[in-house]
């Protein structure tokens, strides 16, 4: 395949900017890596507006494993505008979420045992505007736990028919 491809554009351009196509094309496929593993579970998310005022939610999480990245898609079949997506690199243990990169708070784990047996890590932005959306809980095994938000609502995603006594519990973990 390759081989055609170098014969095609090389016969067209000039050898040097051939190569440098190539090149591009090679790394570009390679970034975005090859779907090892999917997975799907359904997730009740709860949004709370405030400590009285809780709604809940009804999403399906898809975890796509590829060779450099995770990525974490939280469905919401009513509306489409309320979905969420995370990105996570392994390698440099960062997160993203919307146009905000996120890094693990250091000392900062804590475990629920009932929903995962792998630590929960806090995340926070790298972004230095005041109104950021942190802490994020997260581990790469589970996915988001909690989102906090300080001019928002913060969510918490347990999994599907947990119980709001455990979301509660998670939502005072954000307001630390």
């Amino acid at each position: 395949m390759l081989q055609i491809i170098y014969e095609t554009v090389v016969k067209h351009l000039k050898k040097p900017i051939a190569i440098l196509i190539l090149t591009l094309i090679l790394l570009i496929s390679e970034s975005c890596g090859e779907v090892v593993k999917t997975t799907f579970g359904n997730h009740m998310v709860y949004v709370f507006i405030s400590e009285d005022n809780i709604k809940e939610r009804e999403y399906l999480l898809s975890k796509e494993i590829r060779t450099e990245v995770i990525k974490y898609t939280y469905k919401y079949e009513v509306d489409n505008n309320k979905n969420l997506e995370f990105t996570y690199f392994p390698k440099s243990n960062t997160l993203n979420f919307g146009p905000d990169e996120f890094k693990e708070t250091k000392g900062a784990e804590f475990k629920i045992v009932m929903i995962s047996d792998v630590k929960f890590k806090k995340f926070h932005s790298t972004s230095t505007a005041t109104d950021v959306t942190e802490p994020i809980f997260f581990n790469e095994h589970y996915g988001v736990l909690a989102i906090g938000n300080v001019m928002a609502p913060t969510i918490v995603l347990l999994p599907y028919k947990s119980d709001l006594k455990t979301a509660e519990k998670i939502f005072k973990e954000t307001l630390k």
